[in-house]
């Protein structure tokens, strides 16, 4: 009787039939599907960290700011002052001495100028500054004439001295002057060569001749205007060559310009308060806004070394040009010196978002209100840009507090 156990010939030999038990199927089923469940999270996982980097990549990242109300800062400026006069006062070697050399203190930087004044002196001889309105250009002695002596006569008159101011001659009277002139500073005025008396030979005329009789051209300087102060001054015992500056004079400096560009002009006004600064002293001046011209571009035709205060300013790039009147009128400046102008600004406070927050569209400024999710294009008018800050001009949708994208 056969059993039930089947059986195969393999290669003539009968072998047996092996069936898998089942608590091992059980198992490895189990196991496979273990593995292929961790395997899925694991790819998950890590597809998901992937994909949420390349879903931030692409979203539009920016940062926000809030709309606030701003005062303006106060613009400043590089400008020049403008309208004084200048005047050079040279040194002459006087013939009797063998150096030119300065010998008293000079009139100190920034005195006002008193006419009829001792400037300074040169080896022992001063130099006086004398209200002369009319031409001058020689030496002067007795019996000369002419409008320069005429323009003598009247300064030395207005001083109180003994000349008549209608009078064209280098008379007595002028020479008269002339001596108490000298002698009210404690020098001496020059006489005049003396000539022969040919009714006597061998005498002179020394003893008729008055006693200041000659006024040298060295030792005037000749004011431009009555309030002329003093710009420099070769220090006492300092020796000089002929023709070396040694002493320089300046009317008095009125006004001062500065180039402003296109947007700090907005926030200047005719009669704002200004605040003059002079490099290097620290000294301020107050003034005050007198003009504000066109918008003037840029010329081509300036020489660079163009020293004029118009002249340079025209070379400065394109803008206003803002005329400062100046309250404080006696300063030793020079047409053309450079100053710094600050424009007070008013308490006035205005809308204000980041400057980085104002956009472009050709010619029309805007900025992008955020409201949770959403934006909105607002169109805005910028006044200025102080310190970072947009500061807004004329009406706006805007609000205090509203955000703003920033970039």
């Amino acid at each position: 009787m056969k059993t039930r156990r089947s059986a195969e010939l393999v290669e003539g030999v009968e072998q047996p039939r092996l069936r898998p038990k089942l608590w091992i199927v059980i198992l490895v089923a189990v196991g496979t599907a273990a593995l292929m469940v961790t395997t899925f999270w694991v790819g998950v996982a890590f597809r998901g960290s992937d994909e949420q980097a390349f879903q931030n990549s692409q979203k539009d990242v920016f940062a926000t700011a809030s709309v606030e109300f701003r005062a303006e800062s106060p613009v400043t400026a590089s400008g020049m002052a403008q309208g004084g006069a200048t005047l050079d006062v040279s040194a002459v070697q006087p013939k009797e001495a063998s150096i030119a050399q300065v010998s008293i203190d000079p009139q100190a930087v920034g005195t006002v100028v008193a006419p009829g004044s001792v400037l300074t002196a040169i080896s022992g001889r001063p130099i006086f500054a004398l209200p002369i309105s009319g031409p001058y250009f020689r030496d002067l002695s007795l019996y000369d004439s002419g409008p320069d002596v005429l323009a003598l006569n009247a300064a030395l008159a207005t001083l109180g001295l003994p000349a008549d101011p209608s009078d064209n001659e280098f008379g007595w009277s002028t020479a008269e002057a002339v001596a108490g002139l000298y002698e009210a500073h404690g020098f001496e005025a020059k006489r005049a060569t003396p000539t022969p008396d040919t009714s006597s030979p061998g005498t002179t005329v020394v003893s008729q001749l008055p006693k200041g009789s000659l006024l040298p051209f060295s030792e005037v300087a000749a004011l431009i205007t009555s309030d002329m102060v003093v710009a420099s001054a070769v220090p006492r015992l300092q020796v000089v060559q002929n023709g070396d500056i040694v002493i320089k004079l300046s009317s008095p400096v009125t006004s001062a310009i500065a180039r402003v560009n296109a947007l700090d002009v907005r926030q200047i006004t005719v009669g704002q308060d200004v605040t003059v600064r002079l490099p290097g002293t620290g000294k301020t001046i107050a003034g005050s806004v007198l003009k504000i011209s066109d918008f003037r571009d840029t010329p081509t035709d300036v020489p660079p070394a163009a020293t004029d205060a118009t002249a340079r300013l025209s070379a400065s790039p394109s803008g206003y040009d803002v005329v400062v009147s100046l309250g404080d009128a006696a300063q030793p400046m020079q047409d053309g010196e450079a100053v710094t102008l600050e424009f007070n600004p008013t308490d006035e406070k205005f809308l204000a978002v980041p400057a980085t927050s104002i956009q472009q569209d050709g010619t029309q400024s805007y900025v992008l209100r955020i409201s949770g999710a959403a934006s909105t294009r607002v169109s805005v008018k910028v006044r200025r840009m102080s310190d970072g800050w947009a500061l807004l001009d004329g009406s706006t949708k805007l609000a205090v507090g509203e955000t703003v994208r920033v970039g």
